[in-house]
């Protein structure tokens, strides 16, 4: 039964929606016809034919008001309003096109800096970073002894950063990369400024990420004289490269502040399709730093953030209380050679 009423029904309201001009003349002549029974019905009574209209409008309460009731009834008032509503906007948009080009931009606009604010916020604090164990990383910076309470991020030079690798204790492995992004690649249509990021070789052993692809860096390859690698996005294997595997090996030139001239890397590894770096989301090329910057050999010149992720069995806590021993140590040590 219930079938039957739905397949009586849908058709009158698609003729209701659709047809609506007909359906109104329908409405209207059905009115007209009871109106008219009605009158000749209390004429029959006695009464004048004036007489029997006015208690015929008067019995029936109102004809547009039992009008709206019988449109009620087809539950399509919200359809009616919102093509009544597109209607009157596309007669506004050709009367007044200056005005309506300025609230379509702005709306626009709006709508995409609420989506970019919402892709950032989903990236950082609502999606679960594609790590592993993203609790249990950390960032590490050097701080002055009367601001460090207050202090939440900073930048620290490649030899500090070297110092607190070599007598790290707390922590399974740091890294760090160059707040300096971007990169020249050098293309057959010529130079193209492309997204980049230079990190340290165990940069992506410390995220807990591994390529789908080749390998990551070795620990060798961050020397002065080591030959440059460059590991690359998903996204760039697919869209510069087809996502051919025989990727590997091959090289591509990058062109740096220290390498005006462009130097060629050799392409080792393709990160999974769902790393991010908040820091660097759109970097296209990853390559290990090598030392060979007249930056990283000045402990004056903070360009890197540094990382790390905690030790098994180690809390935050004892991790941020035991940090300082080789800070002080590596201070005092500065400290005695600069008076030698």
């Amino acid at each position: 039964m219930r079938l039957l009423r739905l397949l009586y029904i849908v058709p009158l309201r698609f003729r209701s929606l659709f047809r609506r001009d007909q359906v109104e003349r329908d409405l209207e002549d059905e009115f007209r016809d009871y109106l008219e029974r009605r009158i000749d019905a209390e004429i029959a009574r006695g009464l004048t034919r004036d007489e029997a209209r006015y208690a015929a409008l008067r019995a029936l309460g109102g004809i547009e008001q039992r009008k709206e009731e019988c449109r009620d009834m087809r539950h399509l008032n919200f359809l009616e309003h919102r093509i009544q509503d597109l209607r009157f906007a596309l007669r506004q948009l050709r009367k007044y096109p200056g005005f309506a080009c300025i609230a379509v931009l702005v709306l626009a606009l709006g709508i995409a800096a609420s989506v970019t604010i919402f892709a950032f916020v989903d990236a950082a604090l609502i999606r679960p970073l594609p790590y592993e164990e993203p609790s249990r990383l950390f960032t590490l910076f050097g701080a002055r002894p009367d601001l460090a309470s207050a202090q939440t991020r900073g930048a620290v030079s490649y030899l500090d950063f070297l110092d607190w690798e070599k007598r790290n204790r707390t922590f399974r492995s740091v890294a760090a990369f160059d707040v300096r992004e971007g990169f020249i690649l050098t293309t057959l249509a010529g130079p193209e400024r492309v997204p980049g990021l230079r990190v340290t070789t165990g940069f992506f052993r410390t995220l807990g990420v591994r390529p789908v692809l080749g390998r990551d860096f070795h620990q060798d390859e961050e020397r002065p004289s080591a030959p440059p690698t460059v590991a690359l996005s998903y996204g760039a294997w697919q869209a510069r490269f087809g996502g051919r595997p025989d990727v590997l090996g091959r090289t591509v030139t990058l062109q740096s502040p220290w390498a005006p001239d462009g130097e060629p890397h050799v392409v080792i590894g393709v990160l999974p399709p769902d790393f991010q770096f908040p820091m660097a989301a759109r970097a296209e090329f990853w390559v290990a730093i090598r030392g060979a910057q007249g930056c990283w050999g000045a402990r004056s010149c903070h360009s890197l953030s540094a990382i790390a992720r905690l030790g098994d069995d180690v809390s935050g806590r004892a991790a941020a209380a035991n940090m300082p021993a080789p800070v002080r140590l590596l201070a005092r040590a500065w400290r005695k050679r600069l008076v030698d």
